[in-house]
């Protein structure tokens, strides 16, 4: 049996998260339109529960020091933009101490997005590359949970 991709998000919010960072990765770039194409209110309220556990392991991922200046001023740009914006979560992706910053969004976020690296830019005179897309990820092919001995 095929799961949509909707109903493979509601699992995993259901389940309480597990999962949820390759469930929906764009790198640097827009996401589905709340998730997976839909319009609805319900996937709205998943993208932005999505982007609250992004934001959380992107918070934890720097705590490590394994985070970077440059990584978290893109996190903080996503999330000053926020869901009204049609921005609803990013965080770091990759190798640490630097590396790829994956922001979910809407599907017509991509000029905010694009907004969010020239910022980048002109604070700190690197340029943002962007990659657009989107996969249907862990979605696909279903996380896997590695439980304790």
């Amino acid at each position: 049996m095929t799961m949509s991709l909707e109903s493979r998000l509601r699992e995993i919010m259901r389940q309480g998260g597990h999962g949820a960072q390759g469930a929906r990765g764009a790198q640097g770039a827009e996401g589905a339109k709340g998730a997976q194409g839909a319009d609805s209110a319900d996937s709205t309220v998943i993208a932005e529960r999505l982007g609250v556990l992004m934001y959380q392991s992107h918070g934890s991922y720097s705590a490590c020091g394994l985070g970077s200046d440059g990584t978290d001023l893109l996190v903080a740009l996503a999330r000053e933009a926020g869901s009204a914006q049609g921005i609803y979560g990013a965080k770091i992706t990759g190798g640490g101490s630097g590396g790829t910053v994956a922001i979910l969004g809407r599907r017509d976020a991509g000029e905010r997005v694009a907004g969010i690296g020239r910022e980048y830019e002109r604070r700190t005179g690197r340029t943002a590359y962007l990659f657009e897309g989107s996969s249907p990820g862990a979605a696909a092919v279903a996380p896997v949970r590695v439980e304790p001995n």
